[in-house]
C-alpha cells in the first residue's frame, strides 16, 4: 500500500515487479600508489519495471556508476589478513528518465556516493566485511511532482559475517542499513519528517 503523510491510503494492493541486471566492469592496476593499487569500477544497470496500479513506470538503462578506487591488501592487522578499499563513486544521470512516469530506471540527478570497505579474517574461516557510503544527491528540477526535489544526505552500509563450512561454501549473515541525516527539500524548503531509515538482515 502507498500512504500519504497522514497514513491514509492513496493506493492499495500495489504490485511492483522489477528486473534489475547490474553489469560490473572492474580494472585494477599493478601500479602502487599510496601503498595500494588504483583501479576503476563501472556498473551499468539494465532495468525493467512492471507496476500493476494507477502508477506508471519506465524501462531501460539505469544510471551508470563510475568509481575510481584504491585497493589495499592483503595486509596484516593484529597478525591476521586485512583487505580494504576506498572508492570515489559517482552516479551519472545517464539512465532513461521520463517526468511523466513515477518509477524510472534513472534518477535524473548527479550523485556522489564515496565508500570505504574492508574484509577482516578473524580466523582463517571466519570473516567480517563492511562497506560504508556517504550519499550526496543534487536537486532534481524535473521531478514528476512538478516541484524541484532534493533528497537529504545519508549514510548507508552493507555488512556481512561469514564462516567457511566447505572449500567453496561460506554461510553467514548479511544485511544493509541506511539513515538519512538531513530532511528532503522541495523548492528549496526543508520538509519535516522526511528522513528515510532502512535496516535489513538475512
Amino acid at each position: 500500500d502507498i500512504n500519504d503523510g497522514d497514513g491514509d491510503t492513496l493506493f492499495d494492493d500495489v504490485d511492483v515487479e522489477a528486473w534489475i541486471n547490474l553489469n560490473q566492469l572492474i580494472y585494477q592496476s599493478d601500479i602502487k600508489f599510496l601503498g595500494g593499487n588504483p583501479g576503476l569500477d563501472i556498473i551499468i544497470p539494465v532495468v525493467a519495471i512492471d507496476v500493476d496500479s494507477p502508477l506508471n513506470s519506465n524501462d531501460g538503462i539505469g544510471d551508470v556508476l563510475i568509481g575510481p578506487f584504491l585497493q589495499w591488501g592483503p595486509n596484516m592487522l593484529f597478525g591476521k589478513p586485512f583487505f580494504q578499499r576506498l572508492e570515489l563513486q559517482v552516479i551519472a544521470p545517464t539512465g532513461d528518465y521520463d517526468d511523466d512516469k513515477i518509477l524510472n530506471p534513472g534518477a535524473n540527478v548527479w550523485t556522489f556516493n564515496p565508500y570505504y570497505s574492508f574484509t577482516y579474517f578473524l580466523t582463517p574461516k571466519l570473516t567480517v566485511s563492511v562497506r560504508t557510503h556517504y550519499l550526496l544527491t543534487e536537486e532534481n528540477d524535473d521531478h514528476p511532482s512538478g516541484f524541484d526535489v532534493q533528497a537529504g544526505d545519508a549514510i548507508h552500509l552493507n555488512y556481512a559475517v561469514a564462516y567457511q563450512v566447505l572449500d567453496n561454501l561460506r554461510l553467514g549473515v548479511a544485511g544493509y542499513y541506511l539513515k538519512q541525516l538531513e530532511e528532503d527539500e522541495v523548492d528549496g524548503d526543508e520538509v519535516d519528517d522526511t528522513e528515510e531509515q532502512v535496516f535489513a538482515i538475512g
